[in-house]
């Protein structure tokens, strides 16, 4: 069994959407994924069945291929604690990620995030053909940008000093930013 030993503390603003990430990039048809909140089963994905299950399962949506979870437009009552739980004939994979909906429009989007993990930071947005993102680190430093217009896409690792070679990582489409393998000299405002 392969795990978490502590939980990843993530908190959303209500209304806005997060993705709980397994880390895992291929899921297997023997594999069964199951996510629970506060014990309850919310989710399952087991050969080619996706199964979201209770109150909130319109607002949720599985990735077939990661088993990653999306809750969008959050709620107060989507706070808890949830749990990942995929399993084969191999092995077994559980993570534990504690989020908070938080109804204050001056959040500031904080997220807290174990070193090693990896981050989305959302665009919250959809790109248009003419529109330009620039995602930048503590104020000053551009660390990646996309020209949609020009389909120019650009990721900046020598930002300020090398600290995010090989971990930035664009979508195309959202204009969101991974940065993988965080570290404590990554941390910041973006």
């Amino acid at each position: 069994v392969f795990g978490d030993a502590e939980a990843k503390t993530v908190s959303v603003i209500e209304g806005k959407s997060v993705t709980l990430h397994t880390d895992v990039t291929d899921i297997q048809s023997s594999d069964v994924i199951e996510w629970r909140l506060n014990d309850n089963r919310i989710a399952r994905i087991s050969g080619d069945s996706i199964i979201p299950e209770g109150s909130s399962r319109d607002r949720l949506m599985l990735d077939k291929q990661t088993g990653d979870l999306k809750i969008t437009n959050i709620r107060s009552t989507d706070s808890g604690e949830y749990k990942l739980q995929i399993r084969n004939t191999r092995w077994s994979l559980e993570k534990t990620f504690s989020v908070s909906a938080v109804n204050d429009p001056t959040f500031d989007g904080v997220v807290s995030v174990t070193e090693g993990d990896s981050v989305v930071l959302h665009a919250d947005t959809e790109l248009l053909k003419d529109d330009e993102v620039l995602w930048r680190f503590r104020g000053k430093d551009v660390i990646a940008k996309i020209k949609k217009v020009q389909q120019n896409f650009f990721t900046y690792y020598d930002v300020p000093d090398g600290r995010f070679r090989h971990r930035l990582h664009l979508n195309h489409q959202t204009g969101n930013l991974i940065i993988s393998d965080i570290r404590f000299i990554t941390s910041g405002l973006y």
